[in-house]
Formats: C-alpha cells, structure tokens, sequence
C-alpha cells in the first residue's frame, strides 16, 4: 500500500490501482507457497523505502535528512536479506528506480549530479548490506556443533544449488526432482 500511495503521488490513481492489483490479485501470489505476501512485503520493502527517500529528497532539497534515509535503508535491505537471498539482484535494481525517476526528473544538471551520487550510495549499502548478512549466516551455521566455516558456505551454495539449479548441470537436478512434485502438489499446482 506504501508503494502504491507514492506510485498515487507521483503518477495518479491508475499507477496506484494498477499497483494493488498487481500485487494482490498475482496468480503467483495466489497460487504459491503460503508465506507468499510476506515475501513480497520484504521484496518491495527497499523499494518502497527508496520511494519514500527520493520524495523526501526532491521535496526538500539539499536539506533532506539523507543520513536518516541511509540507516533505513541499510536495514530493510539487511532485513531482506537476513530472511533469505531469493531474488536478491531483482530486489537491488527495484531498489534503485525511484532514484532513476528522480534523477530523469531533474532539469539540471546539478540535481542529476545528487541523484546520481544518491543511486551510488545506495547501490554502496545494498552491496554492504548482502555482504553482512552473508557474514551472518555464515557465522551462525558455522557455529553449529563440529561445523566449520568452510562447511557453513557450503551449505549456503548447497542451498542455492537445491532452490535455484545453480552451479549444477542438468542431470544433477534429477535428485531433486521429487522434491519439486512434491511442494507444487503441496501448494495445490498440478
């Protein structure tokens, strides 16, 4: 809803209806895992942080509390994070068009000049953001009883091999594929 009151502000009542009805009448959101809304809570979280910050920025200038807007920022993205790096690059580029609206907003070259420093920032934050999180998770896996750090990274990329097919070929993928039937007959897809 967040996004779609600045999404109302910035381009009037179809952008924001056609926002809501995006988000909750999606098949994908409909039809998927029951956790789905608040996956798309703490996926849109940075971008609506970010549409919030540029707004402040252009409302007020050089006098937007910039610092402020950074902090917050840094802890959605790590919120995000922390929860689980589904999705992540289509999380930091969302992030970052609000930024690029305002900046071809912007008559000036000045203003586009801040706005291109902004985008870096915050560019700069996510990638800090990721690498603390991933330090995190690493830290409590390898914390576990006979674990390692090494063997906490591991099963990071063991993750990302079983949910996304990454780092694998084709064949190795037939082990998982019970586990595919499985959770789609669970979530109702046939």
């Amino acid at each position: 809803l967040l996004l779609s009151w600045w999404l109302f502000h910035e381009f009037g009542w179809g952008a924001a209806l056609g926002s809501i009805s995006c988000i909750v009448l999606c098949p994908w959101v409909t039809k998927t895992m029951a956790n789905a809304y608040w996956v798309i809570w703490t996926m849109l979280l940075p971008m609506v942080i970010t549409a919030f910050m540029g707004y402040s920025i252009n409302a007020s200038g050089k006098s937007a509390n910039k610092l402020k807007w950074y902090l917050i920022l840094f802890f959605g993205i790590l919120l995000r994070f922390l929860c689980g790096y589904e999705f992540m690059s289509t999380i930091m580029i969302a992030s970052e068009i609000p930024i690029f609206f305002y900046f071809l907003k912007s008559k000036h070259k000045e203003e586009r000049k801040q706005w291109f420093i902004v985008a870096f920032v915050v560019g700069c934050i996510e990638i800090f953001a990721f690498a603390l999180s991933l330090g995190v998770t690493v830290l409590q896996i390898s914390s576990l009883p006979d674990t390692t750090v090494m063997q906490g990274i591991d099963s990071i990329l063991s993750a990302i091999k079983y949910r996304t097919g990454a780092f694998v070929e084709q064949k190795d993928l037939q082990q998982y594929a019970q586990v595919y039937v499985d959770a789609l007959e669970k979530d109702g897809v046939r």
